[in-house]
């Protein structure tokens, strides 16, 4: 049971670190299209100029997390080419991440099974 325990908390540290890495991803892509004050960016596209920040960040979430889980519909493209790079360091990020999130995960069920 105190194994139990140990894993629960790995399974919940392994959330809040994926989560803080969608965070961080998302206001990046964000910042990287804000920051120079261009047009033409994924913010432009998506209408949202003019839009607050709470929208704002729900769409660059939305971004980040169907970047990083690997899905990315193309619904959200990036337009500059500073959002493109950003893009480009988010896929090659989750690659890695996503082996680290499987790893684990593979390494607490086998914990479990194991100690059985």
């Amino acid at each position: 049971s105190n194994t139990v325990g140990l894993q629960t908390y790995r399974v919940m540290l392994l959330y809040y670190k994926a989560s803080q890495l969608v965070h961080w991803f998302g206001c990046f892509f964000h910042h990287v299209a804000v920051l120079g004050g261009e047009t033409d960016t994924w913010v432009d596209h998506e209408g949202l100029l003019d839009a607050g920040v709470g929208r704002r960040y729900l769409e660059s979430m939305y971004w980040s997390v169907s970047t990083l889980t690997t899905v990315g519909y193309g619904d959200i493209v990036p337009g500059k080419l500073g959002e493109r790079m950003f893009a480009m360091l988010g896929m090659l990020s989750a690659t890695t991440a996503f082996a680290y999130l499987l790893g684990t995960m593979a390494s607490i069920t086998s914990s479990l099974h194991y100690r059985r």
